[in-house]
């Protein structure tokens, strides 16, 4: 249900220049794809993964859904 995905540096004033950040957009078909996707065991995999890499508190850390017009 992924249509597409980008990932990019995040350049934000709001993050330490310590820090490393990155931007990911992904694009789902549905609100269905989005909700199977952040439910998916592989999900909560993939965190736990990346956890000991996040800065403490992690920055910018959102999930927003685009009205469809």
């Amino acid at each position: 249900g992924i249509n597409s995905y980008q990932i990019y540096p995040n350049e934000s004033k709001y993050v330490p220049e310590d820090v490393c950040s990155i931007g990911v957009e992904i694009i789902f078909e549905d609100k269905n794809a989005l909700n199977v996707f952040m439910e998916h065991p592989k999900h909560y995999e993939a965190n736990s993964i990346f956890e000991e890499y996040l800065a403490d508190p992690p920055y910018m850390v959102l999930t927003y859904e685009v009205p469809v017009t």
